[in-house]
């Protein structure tokens, strides 16, 4: 395990039935011959309709990464849309921006999933945890990803993120 791994250990919640957890279970669902899923595989707003408002879908350009859809959830805490808009220029988490982005590329590189976990101050009881899902077009080219950003805790208006922890998914 890496440093950036061992700061932080998985989310707090570990039960079976938590969103992120229930994410990538779907994902893992809908593997074809060991391979992950395309774009065209999966369904969410007809399977997996209580997490819609908790999930995003990112392409995976040559030039990086944009959002393409950005659920209410996601919207309603941040305070931006940011459908259409290329990773790494949000409002949100000025300070964490090239973590982010670099995680979308481990995401692209290894065609791994990856457990994004944010930290706060340590007075906050927030709680955030980003799944990041790669989607394939054809075997070992990663166009897409498909992400669930899951809060738990208090979000006061004022907070900032100290840093993230990248991870592999825990089992």
């Amino acid at each position: 395990m890496s440093d950036k791994e061992s700061e932080n250990p998985a989310p707090s919640q570990s039960a079976k039935n938590e969103p992120w957890r229930q994410l990538y279970r779907y994902w893992l669902s809908k593997h074809v011959d060991g391979r992950p899923p395309s774009r065209e595989d999966i369904d969410p707003i007809t399977e997996i309709p209580r997490l819609v408002a908790n999930l995003m879908l990112i392409d995976a350009t040559a030039d990086g990464f944009i959002y393409r859809f950005i659920g209410s959830e996601i919207v309603a805490r941040t305070g931006q849309d940011m459908t259409g808009v290329r990773a790494g220029f949000s409002r949100q988490f000025v300070a964490s921006q090239s973590d982010w982005v670099a995680a979308l590329n481990a995401v692209r590189t290894t065609q791994q999933a990856r457990l994004i976990v944010s930290r706060f101050d340590k007075q906050a009881t927030a709680r955030l945890a980003v799944l990041l899902l790669p989607l394939h077009t054809k075997p070992g080219t990663v166009t897409k990803i498909l992400g669930g950003t899951f809060y738990g805790g208090y979000f006061p208006p004022d907070i900032k993120v100290e840093g993230i922890s990248e991870m592999e998914v825990p089992a």
